[in-house]
């Protein structure tokens, strides 16, 4: 009699089928966060207890800060977060993440990983970066910095020998996975929502950045916020960022919960919406 083989973590998603992919600066990996109150969101996650054992997240290491500091500082906190799920439609990003798995796995403490990663960018600058505002060159140098300063500032993953080694036993477990996914794809969405209820898997944060300003129209706004639905309970914690005017306004960071309200309103306007 045949057995069913059940496949481990890292490997649950792979019968979904990818998105097409986005190749071009605005799809790039944004190592260290280009949104303001990263500080005080973590400050916030630290604090409020867990109520799932996973994060969700898009780009860079936001989502693995977020992971690293999840309930740390809440005495009511039970469990912990064991998953990391990287969604994106970035090939950029994509690239990034692979690599980042082979460098978290081959260092054994927090300064090999900062190492590896200033020569990976450099290595690769032209391929992440190029096309944008900056040189490639300048554009690496300026978000090293940045890291730089979010791990002397205890806001990143990096900052201490405890919160790196939280995420790296996620990543050596194999309980990270990336995957080339557009979240505005409704079916393909519900269907990764689908494996994780089968795996009991509960969403406990997921990070969006400012994923909405990317939606082109109305019907695509509809289904995005139709695949959130899959992704975001009552409970889940949402960060992403506040609702701007115009794409020069700055991004800033912050934390909401439905609390059984329309998902929708979490996401008030994309810039399709504003008048011209």
């Amino acid at each position: 009699m045949a057995t069913s083989t059940v496949l481990p973590f890292n490997r649950c998603l792979d019968h979904i089928p990818c998105c097409k992919g986005w190749d071009d600066y605005d799809h790039r990996p944004c190592l260290a966060t280009n949104e303001s109150m990263q500080s005080e969101t973590l400050v916030d996650l630290a604090e409020e207890p867990l109520t799932g054992n996973t994060v969700i997240g898009v780009s860079g290491f936001f989502t693995l800060n977020a992971a690293a500091f999840r309930g740390t500082a809440s005495s009511s906190s039970h469990g912990e977060i064991e998953n990391i799920i990287l969604l994106d439609r970035s090939i950029r990003v994509e690239y990034f993440w692979e690599k980042m798995k082979k460098i978290i796995a081959s260092s054994s403490n927090r300064f090999e990983v900062l190492d590896k990663v200033t020569h990976h960018l450099e290595k690769y600058r032209t391929f992440y970066y190029n096309n944008g505002w900056e040189t490639p060159k300048k554009t690496v140098s300026d978000m090293l910095e940045d890291l730089a300063s979010e791990v002397f500032n205890d806001e990143s993953w990096l900052c201490c020998d405890e919160k790196f080694a939280k995420i790296k036993q996620i990543f050596d477990k194999g309980h990270f996975i990336f995957k080339r996914l557009d979240l505005c794809d409704k079916k393909e969405i519900e269907s990764v929502s689908k494996i994780l209820k089968e795996r009991n898997i509960a969403i406990d944060t997921i990070y969006l950045s400012n994923v909405v300003e990317y939606v082109d129209s109305a019907a695509e706004k509809e289904t995005f916020i139709s695949a959130m639905e899959h992704l975001i309970s009552p409970k889940t914690l949402v960060v992403h960022t506040q609702p701007r005017e115009d794409p020069g306004c700055p991004l800033e960071l912050f934390i909401q919960r439905t609390n059984e309200a329309p998902i929708a309103d979490l996401f008030p306007h994309a810039f399709y919406d504003l008048p011209m």
